[in-house]
Formats: C-alpha cells, structure tokens, sequence
C-alpha cells in the first residue's frame, strides 16, 4: 500500500507500463493492491465467462473460467491470478486467439501461499508478444470457501429448497473463481449455469437468458465490472416487477411483504438521481431479497442489489440502505474505487448521494435526523479507538497480508461523507456542486480511480480554487491522511423539529435520574405519550443516548421500563435491541423474557451477535448461555460458532467450565474473528432477470456496507462415512436423518444427475426465470432442528475465510454499545444496523414517506418466462 499522501491514477496503467499517472500531477507511483497477488499490468482483461454447474447435495459450483487477455509488458511469461485454497484446480489450457484453428494446449500451473485470505495460481505461459491476444481456461471446483454460502432449507424464509449465494466483497470472490482481484481492473463478463429443476439462478448482469430444456441460465454483463462485483444467488426465487428497469426477487413466502413494502420507490428514487447525477447506467436496478444468514445489510452487485430480508421490519431502515445501494449505481459501481485504501470514494460519496436523494424525496429534517444518528454513532467509534488511530483516517493504510474488509468502517462512510460535504460547502453552491458530481461521473464512467482524480476534478471544475493558497487553505491533504474527527460537519438544524423533541425528552430523564429515585413516585404521562408518534431514527436516537449514560440505576430502568416497555415491544427489531442493549447493560433482569423471545425470534447476525455480546460482558451470561443452547439450531452455523466461541472465551475467563456451551459439531470451532464493523454496503445493486423472465439480471450496485464479507461458516462438510456426497436427483440434497447429508453408496461420489458441462458460446437466448418456484410457508424460520450439517467424522470446520469477519459496519453495524460516551448534545447517535437479518413478519406494511407522499406498491402483469 502506498504512503497516506501519494495518490495516484489507474486509468492510464496499460499505456505507461503498469505505473499511473493521474494527469496534470507531479503523483506518479506504481500500482500496488498489497491485498492482491496477481500481476494485472502486464496484462489486459478484455472479457472472461464462467460455465457452471451448482450441485446443492455436494455444495460445489463446477465447471471452468476462460478468460480473454491481451499481452501489455512484452516477454511476460507468467500470468498470476488470485485464487484461494478452497478452489479446486483441475487443468489450465493456453489458446493463441491469432489462431483460431489451433487446438488449446495444456500448459503448467502451480498454486502458491499468499495471504490467510487467499492464494496464488501461477501459469506459466509460452513467449508472447506486446499486444497478443491469447484464452485462458481453468477446469476447476470449489469446496468451502468465503465466497460461496450454501444454506440448507431451513435456514431460509420459506424452509423447504435450500439456496446458496455468493458474496465478494471485498476479496472473497477469489475463492469463486481465479481473478484479477482488485478493484482496479474492470472488465465484462458472461456466464452459464446449470441447476436442478425448480431452482432459479441470478447475477449481476444486465441481460440474462434461460433454456428450460438444459435448465440452464445465461448471463451477459456489458458493461466492465471489478470481480468483487459478480455475484450469483440461486434458490427457490419469484419475482414482482416494480416498474420498467426495476423488479423485486425473493423467496414466495417474502414476495408480498416485499412488493408491499417497496411499492414504486425504486422508480422514484432513479428518477430523482438521474436529476441529480445524470443518467442510469445499468440497464436494470433489481433487488433480491436474502435470508437472515446474508452475512451483510446489502450489497450493491450492479443490476442486483443484494439486501437481507431482516431490513423489511423497519421501512425508514428499508428506504434508507435500498437508496443508498443504489446511490452505488453511480459512485462505487459506475467509477469505482482502485484501491481498497480509498473505499470513501465510493461508501463517501455514496453516503453523500444517498442523502442528497432522500433530502429531495423525503426532505431536510428526515435527512438531518438520519445523518444526526450515524454521526452520532461515528463518534461514538471514535471514542472506542482513540483520535490517534489509524482506523479513523479517510485514508486508512493496509498493510501486507492484511485483509482490506477490515477498512471498512464507519469513518469509510461518514468522514467520507463529511469530506464530500465539505467540498460542497466551499464551492458556494449545492446547484453547482451537483453538475461537478454529475462531470465527475461522465469523466471516469466505468473506470477506477484514486482520490487524486475526484480532487483534480473538483478544482478544474472550481478553477478558483485551484491556486496554491486556496489548496492549502483547503487542507486536502489533512482531511485525506489525518486521523480523528472530521475536520468540517454540515449543518444539521434543519433536522431540529425531529430531533429537538428527543433531547427535550432526555433532559426530562435525567432530572428524573438526578432526583431521590427510592422517593420518587412513578413518572408522569407526560413521558410515556411523547414517544408514541415518533420514527424508528428518533426512537433510536434516545435509546442510543440512553445507552451512552449506562449503567443506570435501577429505579430508572424500572420507570422507563414501565413507561416505554410496553410500546417498544410493537415496533421494529432496531428498536427492540437497543432497550433490550440497555436492559442487559444495566442487568435489569424483568426483561429478560424478552431478551430470551428476542433472541429466539431473530436469527441474523446483525441482531443476535451485538445482544449477545452485551450478555456474554456482564453479570448476565449464564442467561446468555441458556438461550443458547435452547435456540442455537436455528442458527447459520458460522455465526453459531461465532457465539459459541464468544460465550466459551468469557466462560474460561470467568474459570468456568466449557461444557456450558452446548456445542453440536465435534471438533473446534471455527475462527470467526467478526471484526470491526464494516461494510455499510448499502446499496444493493444487482439486478436480475429482466423481463420476460429473460433479462435476468440488470441491477444495481452497492456496496453499503462495503458489503464486507462474512465469515463462511467456516466449515468443511464433513465426510460421512469417510466418504463423497452422493448426488441425487439432479443435485437435490438428500434429506437424511433429520437433514444431515448422508453418504450413499459407500463413499463413491454418485453422479446422478450426469449434466455434462455445456458449451458455452452464450449462444440461444432463453428465458431466465427459472423455473417453477415452490410456494414457501409463512416466512417464518421455523426451529431447523434436523437440518444441521453433523461433522461426522471429527472433521475440522474450516474457517471459510481465512478467520476474517466482514464487519459490517456502513450501514452500518455500528457499534451498539460504543461504551462510555458522552451525551453528544449536536445530536449524534449509534446507528445500529448490522449484518445479517431477521425474520420478516409478513405484516404487509407500505413502506411510509417520512414527510412526502407514500409511494403504493403498483401491481404489474407478470409475462410468462420466454424459453429458447
């Protein structure tokens, strides 16, 4: 990684042999991603396609990757690709693209050590010429890795067909598939997957195909992406269009709620940012829906915004991370970030556009509010780390073998946010600042940049600013390398008539808390009426504020409990784990019943982790373990190892016995390592299946959060009977003992359902619906009781990637309890949205318009899924 105040510039990387030069700057520095193995500047990605065949009774995509290059440093002879021990490498086949007739030839390859998070997959290549168009193919498989997750049915909504998805960011999608895994090269792509019937695939693609005959579905994505935005989810999906470039995905048992919730929004909120930053540049902004296992809040996969369906509780949450991801469409997927050192250019900037969208949607007071709970929560952070650390620089240095999901943070979004505000200040107009955003776009569209190239933009399109003086006055430098608070925070007064009331309403409770609480006599109506009209943000900002004071007194707890208590319990998760938080911090023990159906309830790592980490800390844990061990089999078994781990490690420091932890898998745990909170990844971008069911995909983008990588679960499947998983009926899992996979035939790996991998010439388009779709249950996660994967054999659960945990935080997971801060009066509070999801009550609810017009669900005509 190169020095905090060396910026530098991508774009000209083929034409001056693998260095950058950002124009009209005396910055000129190689391009160097530490977090990245592969040696990209010698070559030139014009185009790769995957064919795949997914077999859910093994979890393993198969099949093989070939990629289209162009030799840029004459003489290379190796080409190094990221890769992951996970992956499975077969062959490597070498095809000279001047020669069409030629046969490909076999050609050496070898797999190298890296990182913790990955590997090195080097091919050895004959001479080559500048300029020489050549193909790669690798014949490979994937085993466990962090990209992949594969749940089985009962870990999803509807419980009844198992569903996997794959995650990329920032550096996992290596373990999908060989890469160039930087952000700094783009490039299309086209793929071709296979299924068992009744399945449906999407990816982030703009066109998208499905031959019904060969269950087979077709991919074309047009425009050049980074590989950390490729993804693919396949599973028991129906869709609802939202208008004409926009459709909803999910599980049957979540379509309703969904469309319900969303209604025309999309549309709306893509009309507003056109107006704003110029035109859509994705053919389709769709959105899919994801279990709670969705290791983030939502991820901006271009043309298929990823979300996870524990959002679709709380609308204000909802419409908030839904315009954020798609924010993404411009800034984080349309000019992408080169190095993941500069994640703010996209989280920052797409931070700023989401609340320049919602202030013009939704107004200034709901916007102020909203950015008065994350800058609350931002300082909060910075509290916890220290204004010296690191973390907490715009900038942020990574190191070598460091994995760069542990930038993401809410400094990535918020003084990133801050930044960006502060540029629109001192150029005097939000008017103009808007068209510079707007020229910025339209300069590096579908290219990667570093922070120098929005900088020079900004002062060629303010060329007052440009001199030396104003350049130093404007303390760029500072703002990109110093470490602490924000140098500038917009004004936010704006948002008084929402926020005003809730400090009114704190100051009431601390005379309260200041006054003789063993004679004081139970609080007035007054406090218990003021809550009742208020939004998710401003009820969370006075939990958050609360929770700054704790531990408080008894007495108090049990006044507010008796006040709010009651009407907490009817509102959303956000709100529930924040009084649940303060209950468990201050060892309030009349609530724990609802601490116990909260955690029996919510299955997501967003909502189970924070509450449980509040039990494990103080006098509470014996609580903590009991619920548990009673609710842990409806868990996804990475973030049940995650707990469990936790719970164990305070247990041995407390000199408890281990056995407390009922554990249901033999062997240690996985390393889960859930690191700080990072991935914001709002935005989902993604989108899928167009049309007819045919254009499968066109979506958005988004990384909110940054849209960390979770842990995989870590595990390998274990081998039962020492032997392979038997495929049957076309990859169905077989559901054996109450789902644990068991091996047929004696360890031969049977191949039942034969699909002989297909040509992939992206040839016949079909339609890309997929297939029939089961009508789920209610949407409720049952107790999946039966469905644990046993490791039968002792086998070890592999720590899918490498022990990191994508924090997620953008979006963020911020931290809930942030510990002792300070009552921020500016109004800033935690933000506690965290990864993974709830479950969905299918409540029906219109997303509301806080201060606008509602925006009703429109019902469109579904058109029959064209085949070819």
């Amino acid at each position: 990684m190169s020095a905090p105040g060396s910026l530098f510039c991508c774009r000209s990387l083929h034409s001056s042999g693998g260095h950058c030069a950002a124009p009209g700057s005396e910055h000129c520095r190689p391009l160097v991603d530490v977090a990245s193995s592969c040696n990209h500047a010698d070559f030139h990605l014009r185009h790769f396609h995957l064919d795949l065949q997914i077999n859910f009774a093994q979890k393993q995509f198969s099949g093989w990757l070939v990629m289209d290059l162009s030799v840029v440093s004459p003489g290379a002879q190796v080409l190094l690709l990221d890769s992951h021990p996970s992956l499975m490498v077969r062959s490597v086949d070498f095809k000279d693209s001047t020669r069409p007739h030629d046969s490909p030839q076999e050609v050496p390859w070898s797999s190298d050590t890296f990182t913790e998070f990955g590997s090195t997959l080097r091919v050895a290549l004959p001479e080559l010429k500048a300029a020489r168009d050549f193909q790669i193919t690798i014949r490979y498989s994937t085993t466990d890795g962090p990209a992949v997750w594969w749940l089985d049915p009962e870990l999803t909504c509807g419980q009844t067909r198992p569903l996997v998805f794959t995650q990329g960011h920032c550096v996992c999608n290596r373990s999908f598939f060989p890469c160039f895994d930087t952000p700094a090269v783009k490039s299309p792509y086209s793929a071709t997957v296979r299924v068992p019937d009744g399945f449906t695939v999407l990816m982030s693609a703009s066109r998208s195909m499905f031959c019904r005959d060969q269950r087979e579905f077709r991919f074309w994505m047009d425009e050049p992406v980074p590989s950390y935005l490729v993804a693919l989810v396949c599973g028991d999906l129906q869709h609802h269009d939202l208008g004409p470039r926009s459709r909803v995905w999910a599980e049957p048992s979540l379509l309703s709620c969904a469309v319900q919730k969303i209604g025309g929004s999309v549309e709306h909120w893509l009309s507003v940012a056109e107006e704003l930053f110029g035109a859509y540049l994705w053919s389709r902004c769709d959105l899919v829906f994801l279990p709670p296992s969705f290791p983030i809040v939502a991820m901006e996969n271009p043309c298929l915004t990823f979300i996870i369906s524990s959002v679709l509780e709380s609308s204000e949450v909802l419409l908030v991370d839904l315009v954020h991801e798609i924010s993404h469409g411009w800034f984080g997927n349309a000019v992408t970030n080169a190095s993941w050192e500069d994640m703010w250019l996209s989280e920052g900037l797409a931070t700023y556009a989401q609340r320049r969208i919602t202030k013009e949607v939704y107004g200034d007071a709901f916007t102020c509010l909203e950015t008065v709970v994350r800058l609350d929560a931002l300082h909060r952070q910075l509290r916890l780390v220290g204004d010296t650390s690191s973390v907490s620089r715009l900038q942020a240095p990574l190191e070598r073998g460091v994995n760069p999901s542990s930038l993401m943070n809410l400094f990535t979004y918020e003084k990133g946010f801050c930044f960006v505000s502060y540029l629109c200040e001192v150029c005097g107009s939000q008017s103009e600042f808007d068209l510079f955003l707007k020229d910025y776009i339209a300069q590096f569209q579908f290219q990667s940049v570093v922070a120098q190239d929005l900088i020079l933009c900004f002062l060629q399109h303010f060329p007052h600013l440009h001199s030396t003086t104003y350049r130093t006055d404007l303390q760029l430098d500072q703002w990109l390398s110093a470490c602490g608070p924000p140098l500038y925070e917009p004004d936010l007064s704006a948002g008084g008539t929402l926020t005003q009331p809730v400090f009114d309403l704190l100051s009431l409770w601390s005379q309260h808390m200041t006054s003789d609480l063993c004679n004081l006599s139970p609080p007035s109506p007054h406090f218990t009426s003021d809550l009742c009209s208020w939004s998710t943000f401003q009820i969370v900002l006075f939990l958050d504020r609360l929770l700054d004071q704790a531990p408080l007194p008894q007495e108090l707890m049990s006044h507010l409990s008796a006040c709010y208590s009651a009407h907490f319990w009817k509102l959303n998760a956000e709100v529930q784990i924040r009084w649940l938080q303060l209950c468990v911090r201050c060892g309030f023990c009349s609530e724990m019943f609802r601490v116990r159906d909260f955690l029996h309830k919510h299955t997501s790592r967003m909502y189970t982790l924070p509450l449980y980490e509040e039990l494990a800390s103080g006098s509470l844990r014996s609580r903590g373990l009991e619920i548990f061990n009673q609710s842990q089999r409806s868990l996804h078994p990475s973030l049940r190892r995650s707990l469990q781990a936790l719970l164990t490690n305070q247990s041995t420091s407390e000199g408890n016995n281990h056995s407390t932890v009922k554990t249901l898998h033999k062997g240690p745990p996985a390393n889960h390592n859930e690191g700080l909170p990072a991935n914001h990844n709002e935005g989902l971008p993604a989108n899928h299946d167009e049309g007819p069911p045919a254009n499968h995909d066109e979506g958005l983008p988004a990384n909110h959060d940054g849209g960390q990588q979770a842990n995989h679960d870590g595990g390998q499947q274990a081998n039962h009977d020492g032997g392979q998983q038997a495929n049957h009926d076309g990859g169905q899992q077989a559901n054996h003992d109450g789902g644990q996979q068991a091996n047929h035939d004696g360890g031969q790996q049977a191949n039942h359902d034969g699909g002989q991998q297909a040509n992939h010439d992206g040839g016949q388009q079909a339609n890309h619906d997929g297939g029939q779709q089961a009508n789920h249950d209610g949407g409720q996660q049952a107790n999946h009781d039966g469905g644990q994967q046993a490791n039968h054999d002792g086998g070890q659960q592999a720590n899918h990637d490498g022990g990191q945990q994508a924090n997620h935080d953008g979006g963020q997971k911020a931290n809930h309890n942030g510990g002792p801060l300070a009552n921020q009066n500016g109004g800033q509070s935690s933000e506690n949205k965290t990864q993974n999801g709830k479950q969905i009550k299918q409540n029906g609810g219109q997303m509301q318009n806080p201060g606008a017009t509602n925006h009703k669900a429109a019902c469109y005509q579904l058109s029959p899924p064209s085949q070819a």
